[in-house]
């Protein structure tokens, strides 16, 4: 009959997990991760395509943030309005690379970067990638039926990635070592219940709707997808084929996009 482990021995071998895994997470981490940098990099060309079409159709060039400042280019561009959606699906997906304004851009901008470097070191760039859409879409379906009538911007994908990462840490919080317990699972409430709180100030026209749809896509996707520091991330083909899966998904709208300005160039 074999003795049962120690009870040292067990919390050494909780130990060298939690380093396996803090090893894991730290080699994927990156400045300058693929995904993420790719993301906010569209939604930089996606603004400043916005300010250039502003300029050259004489409306007032945009100052401030808070909400649509542009509503004529930015439905040229791709923005989410609800009577356009039956016949133009694809602006579910392109309003989360538009920005009314460089202050919705800045802030929107510097939580993708910050929570997608996390996610990505997490999930690989391919399945970041799937995460932003599916959330951006999400939070676009939930605010479209919820009567919105114009929406753009990345933060209902920026609540999916808040979802994902506080699913993430609840599922394996005691596979984790301390510092990501710190800053995944119920860490990331505080967060997310006061950019909620702020989408609810009347004087903001904040689409809290798009929040909360992004929030529930990022947490279910969270728990469907296969990560790359506790698991193993996935079988080569699966993640090949997701890989297309989100190529022709975000090509749609951008390709949508592209025709709709070359008509308005033209």
């Amino acid at each position: 009959m074999s003795t049962p482990p120690s009870f040292e021995a067990i919390l050494i071998r909780e130990r060298l997990r939690r380093d396996e895994v803090s090893e894991h997470f730290y080699g994927g981490l990156s400045w300058f991760p693929l995904a993420t940098t790719s993301l906010l990099a569209l939604c930089v060309l996606a603004y400043g395509t916005s300010v250039l079409f502003e300029g050259l159709a004489g409306l007032p060039w945009p100052l401030l943030a808070w909400g649509p400042r542009q509503p004529e280019v930015l439905l040229l561009l791709g923005a989410r309005q609800d009577l356009a959606i039956a016949s133009q699906p694809w602006r579910l997906l392109s309003c989360a690379l538009l920005h009314g304004g460089p202050l919705h851009l800045l802030l929107n901008g510097l939580a993708l970067y910050g929570l997608g470097r996390i996610c990505e070191a997490i999930y690989g760039p391919v399945r970041l990638l799937a995460l932003f859409l599916g959330s951006a879409l999400a939070g676009s379906v939930l605010s479209w039926l919820g009567g919105v009538p114009l929406s753009v911007g990345a933060s209902g994908a920026v609540f999916g990635l808040l979802g994902a990462g506080m699913v993430f840490g609840l599922r394996f919080r005691r596979q984790l070592p301390v510092e990501l317990q710190r800053v995944l699972g119920w860490s990331l409430a505080p967060w997310i219940a006061l950019n909620l709180a702020i989408g609810l100030l009347p004087m903001l026209p904040i689409d809290n709707l798009a929040h909360v749809g992004g929030l529930i896509g990022g947490a279910v996707l969270g728990l469907l997808l296969r990560d790359k520091v506790v698991g193993e991330g996935g079988h080569p083909r699966l993640t090949a084929a997701l890989a297309l899966v989100c190529a022709t998904t975000l090509g749609w709208p951008l390709f949508e996009v592209l025709r709709a300005a070359a008509r308005f160039l033209a």
